[in-house]
């Protein structure tokens, strides 16, 4: 909900990927939320997902020109760093902001 408004405001609905693929799938649904356990802090669900586990790295795609300026320090959450991907190549276009600058700005 704070570091991705779009689907909290909007009931948006992104494609979520897992960067490193497996032919492994899991057996039931799996749901994809934030870190703030609202109700609104949900983003999508999907049966027969590729199996990830804790840490593994997924892209939500195509997020538009928004993210960062809907983002916000919400349960004093450090902002997210975000990543342009444009076919093989990437920049970090914001970096992941530091929680103590955070609280003691």
């Amino acid at each position: 909900m704070n570091d991705f408004m779009r689907t909290a405001l909007y009931e948006a609905k992104h494609e979520i990927i897992p960067v490193n693929k497996t032919s492994k799938k899991f057996s039931s649904a799996l749901e994809f939320v934030g870190p703030i356990c609202e109700s609104t802090c949900k983003f999508t669900a999907y049966k027969n997902y590729q199996k990830i586990n804790e840490g593994d790295y997924v892209a939500i795609t195509n997020t538009g020109a928004y993210g960062s300026s809907l983002s916000s320090n919400y349960n004093t959450r450090p902002l997210i760093a975000e990543i342009l991907i444009t076919i093989n190549k990437f920049k970090i276009i914001r970096k992941r902001q530091n929680l103590l600058k955070l609280i003691n700005a």
